[in-house]
């Protein structure tokens, strides 16, 4: 897929999600800092077709995450990878086409509960976390299709 992006087209998508990432990073004085949560996606951990530059930019994100948890260790620095949520940019032709690869979109309160779920557990040692639709929200997913 890479020979399918032009190197412009490459630097767009990543700079876009690292260099904020970065220049937060040099910014913020951690001695203020409890939490620094950057949002990254799954695309950075397990890849996905035709995003070799998202999925490059979102491991770069997870990288910093566990570079900074490790400089910072009094902050709780995670990167949440989060699978698609279901709402804005999913439409039905996108919906169906994560349901026939049996991706289901993760529900909007369940996604701002897992956060918050995240930040209140506090520093785990994990800078790292996926985060996917639930057990429970991919049967009701399944029984809609149905």
């Amino acid at each position: 897929m890479m020979r399918e992006k032009s190197p412009e087209s490459f630097d767009m998508v990543f700079e876009t999600k690292v260099i904020p990432a970065m220049v937060l990073s040099e910014k913020l004085r951690p001695e203020t800092l409890k939490f620094l949560v950057f949002f990254s996606s799954i695309a950075g951990r397990f890849g996905n077709a035709g995003q070799s530059d998202y999925s490059a930019a979102n491991e770069v994100v997870n990288k910093l995450a566990d570079g900074l948890s490790h400089k910072w260790p009094h902050v709780h620095a995670v990167a949440i990878n989060w699978g698609p949520w279901d709402g804005g940019m999913v439409n039905d032709d996108l919906r169906k086409l994560y349901a026939s690869k049996q991706i289901y979109p993760i529900a909007i309160d369940q996604g701002k509960r897992r956060c918050l779920e995240e930040l209140e557990r506090g520093n785990t040692g994990a800078p790292e976390i996926v985060v996917a639709a639930s057990l429970e929200q991919i049967a009701r997913q399944g029984m809609r299709q149905q």
